[in-house]
């Protein structure tokens, strides 16, 4: 093994440990600590397309966060949702969530009060 392969090695056992590290310090969430968040960032704002900028923003970093294996998508572990929200939550049935997945719902939810305005 080259130095070179031995660093590589190396690196990525200390990114697998960081990752499961941070996801053992993930909380779990349940449906309205999801809509919570997703809320918060929310806060403030009228425009219907500025709240789905900020929608998709969010999604994205929940996203980004909870990726402990970095491949675009949520577990139902890595993503700490209960199994109703998360099986809600997951259009296509294969077991993972994608930011659009994740965001869907809440897009469809603003553009229908939208509307309804």
């Amino acid at each position: 093994m080259t130095i070179l392969q031995g660093i590589g090695a190396a690196n990525a056992l200390l990114r697998g440990a960081s990752n499961l590290v941070r996801e053992f310090k993930q909380p779990n969430v349940d449906k309205a600590a999801f809509a919570g968040m997703l809320r918060e960032k929310l806060a403030g704002t009228s425009s219907p397309e500025t709240i789905e900028a900020r929608l998709i923003e969010r999604t994205e970093n929940f996203l980004r966060v909870r990726d402990a294996n970095a491949d675009g998508l949520l577990s139902r572990d890595e993503s700490g949702l209960n199994k109703t929200l998360f099986t809600r939550l997951d259009a296509d049935g294969d077991g993972l969530l994608s930011a659009e997945e994740l965001r869907q719902p809440y897009l469809e939810a603003l553009h229908k009060r939208a509307g309804g305005r």
